[in-house]
């Protein structure tokens, strides 16, 4: 079956898990946003960094690069970083930014378990402004969930497909969204070949349903589990 309205909402294509050289991978955010942009042309893109090696230059070049690179109607980049915490602690979660307006980090150095992050973030920003997505490599703790916040669940990247850690999630009660993302580390967001004897399969792409690619009808979309 097929609906064709002229109300339908389009599907744009995004990036919400990948890295440059500001972590262990190579290249730079520059880089990064410019292969976001104009080689993969994604309608949205998060570049991701593990908080465990960000300092604040690095933090700031990632926000004003979100200012920079950002086109309403053509390609929205928002900010965020990967929390990095240990399994025991909770596991490794993308934290997303609705924008770039004097975002902080709440980084594993100072909030150092999952339920910390959840308290963390919530002290800081409003619960819409901000998105939380657990992984199955390094994967979260599928048994704590703020339901505000963390609405969405990566079951798909360079690293394998994990359709038991979305289950998982159903299984506790969380009423949660799925998504596909590359884990590149290459700055090449939303493209990933295979390394031989490292990464197991290309990595993913993750899709919204939204009424329009702008920056709150993308970000919404997401959190609405569209």
């Amino acid at each position: 079956p097929m609906l064709v309205s002229a109300d339908a909402h389009k599907v744009y294509w995004g990036e919400t898990h990948g890295h440059s050289g500001f972590a262990e991978g190579i290249g730079t955010p520059d880089r990064f946003m410019q292969w976001a942009k104009d080689d993969a042309r994604l309608d949205f893109v998060t570049h991701s960094e593990h908080d465990i090696w960000l300092d604040d230059f690095e933090w700031n070049k990632l926000i004003a690069n979100v200012r920079e690179y950002s086109e309403q109607g053509r390609f929205i980049a928002y900010p965020g970083y990967e929390y990095t915490a240990p399994n025991s602690q909770g596991g490794h979660h993308n934290v997303l930014f609705r924008d770039a307006k004097s975002r902080e980090r709440v980084p594993i150095q100072l909030f150092p378990t999952l339920s910390k992050l959840y308290a963390g973030l919530r002290a800081k920003y409003s619960t819409d402004d901000v998105l939380i997505i657990p992984h199955a490599h390094q994967s979260g703790d599928y048994r704590q969930n703020d339901p505000e916040m963390e609405t969405l669940v990566e079951i798909m990247s360079q690293h394998g497909t994990f359709e038991w850690f979305g289950r998982m999630y159903l299984k506790y009660g969380h009423q949660v969204g799925f998504v596909a993302a590359s884990d590149n580390h290459l700055s090449q967001p939303g493209y990933t070949s295979t390394w031989a004897g490292f990464m197991s399969q290309r990595g993913g792409l993750a899709a919204v349903r939204a009424a329009t690619n702008t920056r709150d009808g993308i970000f919404d979309a997401m959190k609405e589990l569209r």
